[in-house]
């Protein structure tokens, strides 16, 4: 995310005052594009911020259409977001909640769904379906399937912070109840499946990603 930096104060001195809102938008959207692909190594996404900043100062890039076309070429397209998304694991608990509450604020048809406050995690807690450490209720689980889902985005869920502290690492039985009566509709929908599992979670999280590419869009 440093790496923009010069990108977004280049921008935001001299692109059109009525351009920045989407400026800002679309950087954020494009941050997102690079942290669930990998992006394209540290040094060059570093080169092609620091370019274009020097080319938005120079006055050669004018406005957010000219950018995109210069970013085109680096930001990570749609098939390949989605790709990545479908199979992304998200071990940082802050950035997981971003990602699921951004998706869930596409889903209820909010506007600018990419800005979400993400400093209130007592009201909003984010659950494993299939824990991290299960119990006994998750029989027949080796290590390597447990490490391979358990953070993956379609395992992952919001619930309020009350039913999370019930729902602990029981089984998907018991948890299904309490994730079918969640506010958010993406939490309802991992708890319609008849199991949960690794074909489960990669179901899920491929309707998840069809989400992120409207959620983070390439151009705002």
């Amino acid at each position: 995310m440093k790496q923009l930096r010069p990108l977004l104060l280049a921008g935001v001195k001299k692109f059109p005052e009525a351009e920045i809102s989407r400026f800002l938008l679309m950087l954020v959207c494009w941050a997102v594009r690079f942290l669930i692909t990998g992006g394209a190594g540290s040094g060059v996404l570093e080169g092609h911020y620091g370019r274009n900043a020097q080319q938005i100062h120079a006055g050669q890039i004018r406005n957010i259409a000219a950018l995109s076309s210069a970013m085109i070429a680096i930001v990570p397209p749609d098939q390949a977001f989605r790709s990545a998304f479908s199979t992304a694991r998200v071990s940082k608990a802050q950035l997981a909640r971003y990602y699921l509450r951004a998706l869930q604020l596409q889903a209820d048809g909010r506007e600018e769904p990419q800005y979400v406050p993400n400093d209130d995690a007592s009201d909003v807690n984010l659950e494993h379906v299939l824990p991290q450490s299960p119990s006994n209720e998750w029989p027949g689980l080796d290590e390597d399937t447990l490490r391979a889902n358990s953070n993956r985005i379609g395992n992952l869920v919001l619930l309020q912070t009350g039913p999370n502290r019930l729902v602990a690492n029981n089984g998907y039985e018991t948890k299904k109840p309490i994730l079918q009566q969640s506010g958010f509709s993406l939490t309802r929908n991992a708890g319609s499946f008849a199991t949960w599992g690794p074909n489960e979670i990669s179901q899920r999280q491929a309707t998840l990603a069809d989400l992120a590419v409207l959620t983070w869009p390439f151009r705002t």
